[in-house]
């Protein structure tokens, strides 16, 4: 039964088109080995790029010599089963031939542009320029994600699609490419960002350009997400005559459907202005010392819709973005990250305030969270019981200034008790002479009697 079966000249055919895909890629794989081997001593090297091509080309040219093989080896054999229904079982030959380079041209591509990404990515940290740190590797991903859906457009020709089905194909295509191409946006500025503020001397809170730089960029990145997405989805829906006619017939019978949405949204659209507001014209930043109303802190993030405050016990307190534009804020590092403190002290008016400026300047020369500017020792209030003496000092943060400012009242104190005991503050209490014998009749009821 067997030799009958391979005496039929249509299983000799196909065995001799299977015996030629094999030997053909016998060969490829031979030659392929052969060029890639290391070139021998003396001899002249070859070129990365050809290596490269090669490794990208391999695959795929085997996979196109064995599909081949195989579909004309089965063509051989349905052709000679079916001769009678070979008409309507034929149809169906140019899907099947054009499936094959479909499907190793996509391999190819996606192969090459990995090729071409990794390169770009070496390149890129050979260079010393941080732009090529940027742009190159966005470069590779573009090719890796646009090129295979480009080659999409042209590839879905070899099959016989019917018009209709081949119009649906390059809008889904396009949708593809559309939001692809959205999500090559959104992670070049994420990208850019990390690399703009990846630099550790921007972080520190001393530095007055560095975090306004920080403010601007996170800021305009979270603007331009949000941008980007609502114009993708709008290119998206754009595409369709469906859709687009469902909204144009929303828009012109649902008008008050229309005001109401835009009074719902009108906070939100309030919330992404200011935000706007805030990264261009910057009265907060991050890294700020501020206070509002009955609160105080530090600006830890600036989001489209809050901000996050970092309070003295560590807490957080989220303030809606819009509360910046529409209320007054003291900002005590908007022109420099510097901070004023002052230590108030009561003291008796026999007190010598000399020493006790010598003392107070010693202690503050003498610690690491002086920012070598601004030092005073000043009596600034004089009262029936007591004076005021002002110790003003300068801290190059808020919280280096509060440590400071406590350190300098306790031993400010300490040196009163221990030096001048006397010249703590007193309550004084003086009686009132006796001036008429009215007064002094009453006096004497109100004493008591030394007798008793």
């Amino acid at each position: 039964m067997l030799s009958g079966f391979f005496a039929d000249s249509a299983v000799q055919a196909a065995l001799l088109l299977l015996g030629v895909t094999f030997l053909a890629d016998w060969l490829l794989r031979r030659l392929m080995k052969q060029w890639l081997k290391e070139p021998a001593p003396g001899a002249a090297p070859r070129g990365r790029s050809w290596r490269h091509g090669l490794l990208v080309l391999s695959p795929p040219l085997r996979l196109l010599i064995w599909y081949y093989g195989a579909y004309l080896a089965a063509r051989v054999l349905v052709a000679y089963s079916l001769q009678k229904e070979w008409n309507r079982w034929g149809s169906w030959v140019p899907n099947v031939a054009g499936a094959g380079v479909f499907f190793a041209s996509l391999w190819m591509l996606h192969r090459s542009a990995r090729v071409v990404d990794a390169r770009l990515r070496t390149v890129a940290t050979t260079t010393p320029g941080a732009f090529d740190d940027i742009f190159l590797p966005l470069l590779g991903l573009a090719f890796r994600i646009v090129l295979p859906v480009v080659a999409l457009f042209f590839l879905v020709h070899l099959w016989p699609f019917s018009p209709g089905t081949l119009a649906l194909l390059h809008k889904l295509i396009a949708v593809a490419l559309i939001l692809a191409l959205a999500w090559l946006i959104v992670r070049a500025s994420g990208v850019v960002e990390q690399v703009v503020l990846g630099r550790k001397e921007l972080k520190s809170v001393t530095n007055y350009e560095g975090r306004a730089l920080v403010t601007r960029v996170s800021l305009l990145r979270k603007i331009a997400m949000v941008f980007v997405g609502v114009f993708a989805l709008a290119a998206v829906l754009m595409l369709f005559d469906e859709v687009r006619d469902v909204g144009r017939s929303i828009l012109a019978s649902a008008g008050v459907a229309g005001i109401i949405l835009g009074l719902a949204a009108q906070r939100s659209l309030g919330g992404l202005f200011a935000g706007l507001q805030i990264a261009l014209t910057q009265p907060v930043r991050i890294g700020d010392q501020i206070k509002m109303e009955d609160e105080a802190g530090a600006v830890e993030e600036i989001t489209l819709t809050y901000v996050v405050v970092r309070r003295w016990d560590r807490s957080c307190l989220i303030v809606p973005i819009t509360h910046f534009i529409e209320n007054p804020v003291v900002n005590y590092t908007r022109g420099s990250s510097a901070v004023l403190a002052q230590v108030l002290l009561r003291a008796d008016f026999s007190l010598p305030v000399p020493p006790l400026r010598e003392y107070v300047e010693g202690l503050v020369r003498q610690s690491p969270l002086w920012d070598q500017k601004t030092l005073a020792v000043q009596t600034t209030d004089v009262r029936h019981e007591s004076m005021e003496i002002r110790i003003l000092i300068g801290a190059p943060t808020g919280a280096s200034a509060f440590q400071l400012q406590c350190e300098l009242r306790e031993k400010a104190v300490e040196f009163l008790h221990l030096h001048y005991p006397q010249c703590l503050p007193k309550a004084r209490e003086e009686g009132k002479p006796i001036t008429t014998w009215k007064e002094s009749e009453e006096f004497g009821a109100r004493a008591p009697d030394p007798g008793k």
